[in-house]
């Protein structure tokens, strides 16, 4: 759409032109996305900013305080159920590949009309990502509303906004190109005997226990330096965000811990040397209300222990 549209006037971020959605409508959990391909699969254990510009519709008369982008592993069709056409997408029903959705929450809600508002957010990709959509993914129940405008006809009420200037870029070097600048330098890692650690880059796809091949060449470094340290024995704790029931975070975890455990073991070390815990979302290092602290709790960790 151009600078004047049905829902009001604005000038595009960048261009000519830019997108516009309901991300709430009269009509029970009416949505609209956008969806865009890549120019090519992002790298597995790379981190991307992913970046993009809003603006509420003069004509809306409610602001939403959450945005989310899905990455899919294939596109999502327009009609992907026929009982869900122009409803909330369920992403584990719209696809039967791979896929990952992050919340963009702010702490206050998305009410700018006369500028572009940026949002964005940091990811460590896992391999899959070839197409992203951005909506809102929340049902009309769980989508927080704020009125800006005051109407007489209650089935009037909606959210709409304009999306400009959508981004993905890497923002370092992949693992495995820090790992080999690492060894390059000869520096040799060092850890601290009962101190828990955190897996930097130990890496699974969503709500699997499967490790990435990214994370081997971390956890071949751990290896090595056990080896050389042959006093020591090792503890691995997995831990999720509270996204899931209370029973499969816990199963999870503790698939996860045990599938770094019998790395090591498969490698070399003596399985009586290797433990692992799985604790679930019982014991998350901050608080899981963004997307960004939820990847925080999503982790591996392990203590080394001499005996």
């Amino acid at each position: 759409m151009g600078t004047k549209n049905y829902n009001g006037q604005q000038s595009p971020k960048e261009g000519n032109t830019y997108c516009g959605i309901y991300t709430f409508s009269p009509y029970s959990n009416y949505r609209e996305y956008i969806q865009g391909e890549l120019k090519e699969p992002l790298i597995a254990g790379k981190t991307y900013k992913v970046k993009f510009y809003v603006s509420l519709a003069d004509m809306a008369t409610h602001a939403i305080k959450e945005l989310q982008v899905l990455f899919t592993e294939e596109k999502i069709k327009s009609c992907f159920d026929k009982n869900s056409c122009e409803k909330v997408i369920v992403p584990k029903r719209a696809t039967t590949q791979r896929f990952m959705l992050h919340s963009l929450k702010n702490e206050g809600f998305l009410e700018e009309r006369s500028t572009w508002e940026e949002l964005s957010f940091e990811f460590v990709a896992s391999g899959f990502e070839n197409f992203l959509s951005i909506g809102n993914f929340n049902k009309d129940g769980k989508t927080e509303l704020k009125e800006i405008l005051t109407v007489s006809r209650k089935d009037n009420k909606f959210s709409y906004y304009y999306i400009d200037e959508v981004s993905v870029e890497a923002t370092e070097k992949s693992t495995e190109e820090k790992t080999t600048s690492h060894t390059n330098n000869t520096t040799k890692e060092s850890f601290k005997n009962n101190t828990t650690y955190v897996f930097k880059n130990v890496l699974f796809d969503f709500d699997k226990a499967t490790l990435l091949e990214t994370s081997k060449v971390e956890l071949n470094t751990l290896y090595d330096y056990l080896k050389e340290h042959s006093e020591l024995h090792i503890e691995v704790y997995g831990h999720t965000d509270a996204v899931g029931t209370e029973t499969r975070n816990e199963e999870l975890s503790k698939l996860r811990a045990e599938a770094v455990s019998n790395f090591l073991v498969e490698k070399g070390l003596e399985s009586h040397k290797v433990k692992w815990f799985g604790f679930g979302s019982s014991k998350p290092k901050v608080s899981n209300d963004t997307e960004a602290n939820r990847a925080i709790n999503r982790r591996v960790e392990f203590k080394l222990i001499k005996k």
